[in-house]
């Protein structure tokens, strides 16, 4: 009865058009059918009768058959997808069933093992895998680059999604100028050690074919194996690239950079990439558009504040000492003053002028009284706070506004300035100029007084001090006395 069920199933085996094999208990072949003969290319002789080890080779045996075998001799029923290679088929996709064969008392004889080439149906649903992350991919993509204006963000954002659904070792992106070609960004080449020649990739346009072509061509491409592909720049820090797939990345109908997948094995690559690249690079050509429009915009915005600041300068600046001019100190001082009285805070102010100034011009020239005033007022700056205001008021004469300053205070930093002044000598071309300063101090006092008020009382104790001998500070109030 046994014998005649294996006629039976060995009649079924030869006329499916799946590979069925029958094997007894010891894992040796029973029966083949016509379609496994033809897929190992071997004669019926050459299989039964012998091991599946024999045929499928120790290693692939004992990895991914005994196992399954063994579980089915158990009595389990077993199904299992995995690839194998076939010497008349290539590589296939097989999907495999092991069936528990018994005999009349329900003892299990042997294994019925049915394998179905599943190939085109596992690319098929590959391939609407693919389809769908690339959707998913770009609608992301579509949501996220744009996000931010910043380029070297959205380079980034490209290779990371891009790399998410291409598989690769490495990729990059490259822009052109003025027909050379750099590489701007780039992931992946670290681990190959070629980190340092992507970092400073730069060639001519012409000289690097296959961009030259996508350039021209406005189309993406495959190099399928860098080491027979005749236009290969070829640099040992790039000897691990053997396949490479890329896209040209378009703006207005003008090419103005590529993005690129790298992988270190040949043939890697397949029809189906170039045409994800290009529609990462639409995208990416989309983004980068946005960013470079941005980033001129942000340019033109900093040169424009950059202009404004400069005029600002100039309607505020002292053109020869640098320091504030009389206009915008008396703005300034206005709404300080407004301010102290309003919350009863100390305010003074300082006014001095050179002593004998006229001396210096008719002694040295005018030039040389210029750079006397140039270098006073960068001394005096030296003992100001950065909330004092320091103008020039006319002539050799200068004021000082002091917020949050009283009186006693206003006088010790004009002796401070007043002494330096005098002790420090002026270098001015080729002589050595010793000068002194006179100074007036007046402050608030808990006063209301309009800004008139208070100028003119430092002016009155410049005047005293003036009229005390010059080289000295005089704080209104003490001329009286005096």
């Amino acid at each position: 009865q046994a014998e005649e069920t294996l006629r039976r199933y060995a009649h079924i085996v030869s006329t499916t058009n799946d590979h069925m094999s029958f094997l007894d208990r010891n894992y040796i072949y029973q029966a083949v059918n016509k379609a496994y003969l033809q897929a190992h290319q071997k004669d019926s002789q050459e299989i039964v009768g012998h091991s599946v080890a024999n045929l499928l080779g120790v290693e692939v045996f004992e990895k991914k058959v005994k196992n399954n075998l063994d579980r089915c001799l158990a009595g389990e029923e077993i199904h299992y997808q995995a690839w194998f290679d076939f010497p008349a088929l290539g590589r296939r996709y097989m999907s495999v069933s092991y069936y528990p064969f018994t005999d009349s008392r329900g003892e299990i004889m042997g294994i019925v093992v049915n394998s179905h080439d599943d190939t085109e149906r596992n690319q098929a649903v590959l391939a609407l895998k693919n389809e769908r992350d690339l959707a998913n991919a770009l609608e992301k993509a579509a949501a996220t680059i744009p996000s931010t204006l910043n380029l070297e963000e959205v380079l980034n954002l490209i290779l990371e999604e891009v790399m998410r659904v291409i598989p690769c070792d490495a990729a990059n992106i490259m822009l052109i100028n003025n027909q050379q070609v750099s590489i701007v960004r780039w992931r992946g080449y670290q681990r190959f050690g070629s980190e340092e020649f992507v970092s400073t990739f730069l060639y001519a346009l012409s000289d690097v074919p296959n961009l030259q072509q996508m350039f021209e061509k406005k189309a993406p491409s495959i190099i399928n194996d860098t080491a027979s592909y005749s236009g290969w720049i070829d640099v040992p820090a790039q000897k691990w690239l053997r396949s490479c797939a890329a896209a040209p990345v378009i703006i207005h109908d003008k090419v103005i950079g590529f993005l690129n997948v790298d992988s270190a094995t040949p043939n890697f690559f397949n029809a189906t990439h170039p045409k994800y690249l290009q529609a990462f690079a639409s995208h990416a050509a989309s983004a980068i558009n946005n960013a470079r429009l941005y980033e001129q915009a942000q340019d033109e915005i900093k040169a424009r504040k950059k202009a404004e600041k400069e005029l600002y300068k100039q309607a505020t600046t002292d053109p020869l000492t640098g320091v504030f001019n009389r206009r915008y100190f008396f703005e300034t001082a206005q709404k300080e003053l407004e301010r102290s009285q309003r919350y009863n805070r100390p305010l003074s102010i300082i006014i001095f002028d050179i002593d004998h100034f006229k001396k210096v011009n008719d002694t040295y020239g005018h030039g040389a009284g210029d750079e006397v005033l140039r270098k006073l007022t960068a001394e005096c700056k030296d003992s100001l706070r950065e909330n004092d205001v320091f103008a020039r008021y006319g002539g050799e004469e200068f004021v000082i506004l002091l917020p949050e300053t009283n009186l006693e205070q206003a006088e010790q930093m004009a002796e401070r300035m007043r002494k330096g002044c005098a002790e420090t000598p002026l270098d001015v071309g080729s002589a050595t100029v010793k000068i002194t300063v006179s100074f007036g101090v007046s402050s608030l006092d808990n006063e209301t007084l309009p800004l008139d008020e208070l100028l003119l009382r430092a002016d009155n104790a410049l005047y005293a001090s003036k009229e005390a001998g010059r080289n000295r500070v005089t704080v209104w109030g003490e001329e009286k006395q005096k």
